[in-house]
């Protein structure tokens, strides 16, 4: 399912796929679709880790889109765990959240 929200995190509208799709290629597809249908240049690109690939990655830069992606931390050397674990890394975007949004090498 892609899900469009404003930034105040109203639905505005949805796009179904087929539950036995392959999910490799419906990042590309569900952004052109949005931003034809809905006229917008900005998309962050919210995903499970089931789209964690490094060509979806490629796709969502390529069209210079924000992208937050999950991921499973077993999946990570412990070097680069502990990097994401590491909260002096992380920065403060309000007095209740906090984010650790920079790149991993």
């Amino acid at each position: 399912m892609a899900l469009v929200v404003t930034r105040a995190v109203l639905p505005v509208g949805y796009e179904l796929f087929e539950g036995n799709r392959f999910e490799g290629h419906t990042p590309q597809q569900a952004i052109e679709r949005l931003q034809k249908q809905y006229h917008i240049g900005r998309v962050v690109f919210v995903a499970d880790s089931a789209l964690l690939s490094n060509s979806n990655i490629a796709v969502l830069q390529a069209a210079q889109q924000e992208f937050i992606v999950g991921a499973r931390l077993k999946g990570f050397s412990k070097a680069i765990t502990a990097k994401i674990l590491n909260k002096a890394l992380y920065q403060k975007w309000d007095e209740e959240q906090e984010s650790s949004y920079q790149e991993i090498d």
